[in-house]
C-alpha cells in the first residue's frame, strides 16, 4: 500500500482550509477566455484572417483563418469556432475547432466541450464550493480508452488563498502541493509532495514585523537543478526542474540541498542588502548593497561576486532625485569598472537621454522630447555608427494623440498612424524603404460595433475583425 502523508501532518498543514473568496485559475481562464475590454464588453467578434502568397514557380498559397465568438454579459464565452483553410493551388484543407461553455444559474462555468472538425475531442468540467470557488476540475479526451482524465482538487483557507492543489491522472495521486499564509496573505510556506508523500520541495518564507520579505529557505532534491527568477526572485525564487518533477517513474529522493537567501533593511524599510548563506564557510555572504543619503535617497548600489563580497562587479549611481544616471560592469580585460549605461532626466523626473557603452557595437542613443504636459511627443535612436535608425513624432490636440509617424533610416517614411478626436485609432499607413505603400489598417467604431480591418498596398484585404457590442 502507498504511503501517504500522516493524517494528523496534513491537518496541521491544512488548519483554516475553508471559506474561500473568487480566486484565479488557469484552467478557468483558458476555457472562459476573456472579453475585449472591460469598458466596453462585446456581444460577439467575428475575425478574419487571410494570407496569399506567390511562390518562385507561379503557384499560390492562400491561407484563411476566421473565428467567431459569443460572449455572455459577463465578457466569459458561450461558444468560439474557428476555421483554418489552407489552399495550395487547387488542393484545399479545412479544420474547424468548435468550444462550447455551460453555465449554471450562479453563472459559473461547469462544462467545457471541445470538437475538432464536428468531432468531440475534449470534455472540461468544473464543480464549486457554496462560496463559488473551484474545488475541482477534470479533463478527459476522447476517445477515453486512449487517454488519461486529468483531475485537479483544490481547498482553501480562511482568506481566500489556495492552500491545498491535488493532481490526479486516472483517479491516481500524482501530486499535493500545500501553501500556507500569514493573516496578510504572505506566503509562510510552499511544498510539493509526490503520491507517495514523499517532500518534492519546499519553500520557507520568513518575514519581519513590517511584513517585508527578509528571509528565504529552499530546500530541495540533491543535484536539481534550480533556475532563479527574474527581477523580483523573492516573490518567485525558483521553477522546478520540470523533467526531474515528471519523469516516471520518480527516483527515490536520498539527499536534499538547501538555499537560503536574506535581505537586509534599513530603519525605514528600505532595502541595504541582499544576501546568501555559504554553507561551506557558515556565514552570510553579501551580493549587493544599497546606499543612502541622510534623506533615504539610494546614492548608488553595488553587486559583489559570489566568492568574494570586496569585489564589486556592478556599480549603479543614482542622482538626487533616486533615479539611476550610471552603470558600469567589471572588466576583466582592464581589471576596472567601466560606464556601460547612462541616463539623463529632464526637470519632470523623465528620461530624455539613454545612453548605452558596447565595445562590440558603440555607442547608442536614444533620446525622449516631451510637451509642457509631459506627453512624448519625440523619440529616436541613433546606432553605435552614429545613425539614425529611426525617430518617432506624436502630434497632441487638446490632451489626445492626433497623429503618429515613424521615420527609418536616412529619415525614410516607414509608419503614419492617425487617431480620432477621443485619441483612439482611426487609421495607418505603413511604407517600404523607398516609401511605397505597403498596408493600411482602418478602424470604425460606433455604439454597437468595433471593427478592423488591414489591406495590403494593392488595397487586398488581409484581416477583417468584426466585434458586436451589447446594446
Amino acid at each position: 500500500m502507498k504511503k501517504t502523508i500522516s493524517f494528523v501532518m496534513l491537518a496541521l498543514l491544512l488548519v483554516g482550509c475553508a471559506t474561500p473568496v473568487a480566486t484565479t485559475h488557469l484552467w478557468l481562464d483558458v476555457c472562459l477566455g476573456h472579453n475585449f475590454s472591460d469598458k466596453n464588453p462585446v456581444d460577439s467578434a467575428i475575425h478574419h484572417h487571410f494570407t496569399k502568397k506567390t511562390r518562385g514557380n507561379g503557384s499560390t498559397a492562400i491561407t484563411n483563418n476566421t473565428s467567431y465568438t459569443k460572449y455572455n454579459e459577463r465578457g466569459y464565452i458561450l461558444r468560439k469556432g474557428e476555421c483554418h483553410e489552407m489552399i495550395f493551388d487547387n488542393d484545399t484543407t479545412k479544420m474547424y475547432n468548435v468550444r462550447q461553455n455551460i453555465f449554471n444559474n450562479k453563472g459559473e462555468l461547469v462544462e467545457s466541450r471541445e470538437f475538432v472538425n464536428d468531432t468531440l475531442s475534449t470534455i472540461s468540467s468544473f464543480r464549486y464550493n457554496k462560496k463559488g470557488q473551484l474545488v475541482e476540475y477534470v479533463s478527459q479526451d476522447i476517445p477515453e480508452e486512449n487517454y488519461v482524465p486529468l483531475k485537479y482538487r483544490y481547498a482553501y483557507d480562511r482568506y481566500g488563498n489556495i492552500c491545498l492543489e491535488e493532481r490526479y491522472e486516472n483517479d491516481e495521486l500524482v501530486s499535493r502541493d500545500i501553501t500556507r499564509y500569514n493573516h496578510k496573505g504572505q506566503k509562510l510556506e510552499v511544498a510539493q509532495y509526490r503520491s507517495d508523500g514523499t517532500l518534492d520541495d519546499k519553500t520557507i518564507y520568513t518575514y519581519n514585523l513590517r511584513g517585508d520579505l527578509v528571509e528565504t529557505t529552499h530546500i530541495f532534491e540533491h543535484g536539481r537543478i534550480h533556475f532563479m527568477g527574474g527581477e523580483n526572485w523573492e516573490q518567485n525564487p525558483f521553477e522546478r526542474d520540470y523533467w526531474n518533477e515528471h519523469q516516471t517513474p520518480l527516483k527515490p529522493i536520498e539527499k536534499y540541498d538547501t538555499l537560503r537567501y536574506r535581505t537586509t533593511y534599513h530603519s525605514k524599510g528600505k532595502v541595504a542588502t541582499k544576501q546568501h548563506w555559504d554553507s561551506v564557510r557558515g556565514e552570510w555572504r553579501t551580493n549587493s548593497r544599497i546606499e543612502y543619503n541622510s534623506k533615504g535617497v539610494p546614492t548608488r548600489e553595488m553587486e559583489y561576486q559570489a566568492e568574494d563580497e570586496n569585489f564589486v562587479t556592478s556599480l549603479t549611481l543614482y542622482n538626487s532625485h533616486g533615479l539611476p544616471t550610471d552603470r558600469y560592469i567589471y572588466d576583466k580585460k582592464k581589471d576596472t569598472l567601466k560606464v556601460v549605461e547612462r541616463k539623463v532626466y529632464n526637470d519632470q523626473g523623465k528620461v530624455i537621454l539613454d545612453t548605452d557603452y558596447s565595445d562590440l557595437f558603440g555607442i547608442d542613443l536614444r533620446f525622449y522630447s516631451y510637451d509642457d504636459n509631459g506627453n512624448l511627443v519625440d523619440e529616436g535612436y541613433y546606432n553605435g555608427k552614429g545613425s539614425l535608425n529611426w525617430r518617432k513624432v506624436t502630434e497632441y490636440e487638446n490632451g489626445k494623440k492626433k497623429r503618429k509617424t515613424k521615420y527609418g533610416q536616412n529619415g525614410a517614411l516607414e509608419f503614419i498612424e492617425v487617431f480620432t478626436e477621443d485619441g483612439d485609432e482611426l487609421k495607418s499607413s505603413k511604407y517600404d524603404k523607398d516609401g511605397t505603400l505597403i498596408g493600411v489598417t482602418i478602424v470604425e467604431e460606433s455604439n454597437n460595433y468595433y471593427r478592423h480591418r488591414e489591406y495590403d498596398g494593392s488595397g487586398e484585404l488581409l484581416m477583417d475583425i468584426f466585434r458586436r457590442k451589447f446594446e
